[in-house]
């Protein structure tokens, strides 16, 4: 999908203009510069707006990247989306910032649904099982879904590891 392409180039773009030992500062204000459009839709809505002017987008991109405390190659970025006519984007091209930062760390990101809520303990111990299949930090996000019955499914765009009661009932009865 075009979106997707557009987000890994100008995440790829914006990722290879920092050094590696800045990339946890990145990801921290790429994170509270999405959290901060989720909690106040409409500037989002103003910043993606194609009848909203160039020069109002980037005001308040500069008024935002200010109190956000935004670092300056990443608040030049925003401005070259609302030039490009890119920041209609911009939530998929953040995205991919985070991912792509990730990759570069090893860092895995990973849905766990349970249909239950867990104990910390538990979500340790889900952690260190996933963490055989991977090589470097794996970050889970948990969430309930009571289609799992019980046990667990992990998963992320390149593994999924399904140890739910239900996929193991399905496998059993195919054995007979």
């Amino acid at each position: 999908m075009i979106k997707n392409i557009i987000a890994r180039r100008y995440s790829v773009a914006l990722i290879n203009a920092f050094q590696p030992d800045e990339f946890k500062t990145l990801e921290n204000e790429v994170d509270n510069f999405i959290k901060f459009l989720r909690d106040n839709v409409e500037i989002e809505e103003f910043l993606i707006s194609p009848v909203a002017e160039n020069k109002f987008k980037i005001e308040i991109i500069s008024k935002l990247a200010e109190g956000l405390k935004i670092c300056e190659k990443f608040n030049n970025f925003l401005i070259i989306l609302v030039d490009k006519d890119r920041i209609y984007f911009l939530k998929d091209i953040c995205r991919e910032i985070i991912n792509q930062i990730h990759q570069k760390l090893n860092i895995y990101d990973f849905q766990l649904l349970t249909a239950h809520s867990i104990d910390s303990e538990t979500i340790k111990k889900i952690n260190n099982f996933v963490n055989h299949y991977v090589s470097g930090e794996v970050r889970l996000k948990h969430s309930i879904d009571k289609r799992i019955k019980g046990g667990f499914l992990v998963y992320n765009k390149n593994l999924a590891i399904n140890a739910s009661i239900k996929n193991s009932l399905s496998n059993f009865k195919r054995e007979f």
